[in-house]
């Protein structure tokens, strides 16, 4: 296996991966690609042990963007979704060195191949992390941060975004009042324990209109609707 994180295309400065698409900038109103944690908690010495932050080469500071552990070998390179657009919002990086896995540094399991269920995780509490910004606009977290959210069905999400359909099959949304990820968060995991206490990868930080604003849940890349691309490029996988 390989050392993968998975992540949101869109924040990628260091990669110099934009946020266009077919060289135009993408209207505030409909994604804006600074979301981070809002109303979260402080997470506890390796309760999140798959919660990666990417930094910048040759800077100290919070991560610019969140991502998950769901691999480990080594190699140096990217591979983005060959149909990245406002769609399709998931890349996976490959790190140049194995991660050292450990009570502090673990795997978290990927969501299981589906792609038509799109209202699955309908009322289900999600825990979104990262280290992100606490409101939109404001300052960045230096701790790592959680709060729970609920996923909402796709035409609620719909509605609320006035997408007409934008809200596909391969996005999720989750909302709850004052918490929503924010300015940082992207690209970070959201999970749903199963029944046996297990975190399940289900989405991927993707993008909102604000942070926590009322009727407007955060939008998600619903990773069980990548499964399959994600086995493709890394082969199986926890």
């Amino acid at each position: 296996m390989r050392l993968y994180i998975s992540f949101l295309l869109g924040v990628l400065v260091a990669l110099q991966l934009w946020d266009t698409i077919n060289g135009r900038r993408l209207p505030v109103r409909n994604h804006d690609f600074s979301h981070y944690i809002v109303g979260g908690t402080v997470v506890g010495a390796g309760a999140r042990p798959y919660q990666v932050g990417l930094i910048r080469s040759g800077e100290m500071g919070e991560p610019f963007c969140g991502g998950s552990l769901i691999a480990a070998d080594w190699v140096s390179s990217i591979v983005v979704h060959e149909d990245y657009r406002s769609a399709n919002d998931i890349a996976l990086v490959k790190l140049a060195e194995p991660a050292v896995l450990g009570p502090n540094v673990g795997l978290v399991q990927l969501a299981a191949l589906d792609k038509t269920n799109v209202d699955a995780l309908m009322g289900e509490t999600c825990v979104v992390s990262g280290w992100g910004t606490t409101s939109y606009g404001g300052r960045q977290s230096d701790v790592l941060l959680e709060a729970d959210v609920i996923g909402i069905s796709q035409a609620t999400c719909n509605a609320q975004y006035e997408y007409d359909g934008g809200i596909d099959a391969g996005m999720v949304c989750a909302a709850a009042p004052g918490k929503d990820s924010c300015q940082g968060d992207s690209g970070g995991p959201m999970v749903v324990v199963n029944d046996v206490g297990v975190p399940i990868l289900e989405g991927v930080v993707s993008f909102g209109r604000g942070c926590a604003y009322p009727n407007y849940a955060g939008v998600y890349t619903r990773v069980s609707f990548y499964r399959d691309w994600v086995d493709s490029k890394i082969g199986s996988s926890p």
